[in-house]
């Protein structure tokens, strides 16, 4: 099932609240909707290469073991596709 604390899924939800804010609230006003998500896409998908590195620092610094840096890299990835859909979707 899933293997997470509540800190980390309030973390989670946190991170997405943050997007969907930054898509919609903090926009700016000459940006389309799909610009935003589409932005947004690209910010996270550095965070879907980072934490997939066996030795990474930033595994290191978080003291987190790979497989953990692992599961947070296949979220993220799902996480960027689905941000990816949403942009596609507002253009077409």
């Amino acid at each position: 099932m899933l293997d997470a604390s509540l800190g980390e899924v309030v973390g989670w939800l946190l991170y997405l609240l943050l997007n969907v804010c930054w898509c919609t609230i903090f926009a700016k006003e000459t940006w389309y909707v799909a610009d935003s998500w589409g932005y947004v896409a690209c910010a996270n998908g550095l965070f879907v290469v980072i934490p997939a590195s066996r030795n990474g620092l930033w595994a290191w610094l978080l003291g987190l073991p790979f497989d953990k840096t692992i599961t947070i890299h296949r979220w993220m990835g799902r996480l960027v596709f689905v941000e990816v859909t949403i942009h596609m979707a507002w253009y077409f």
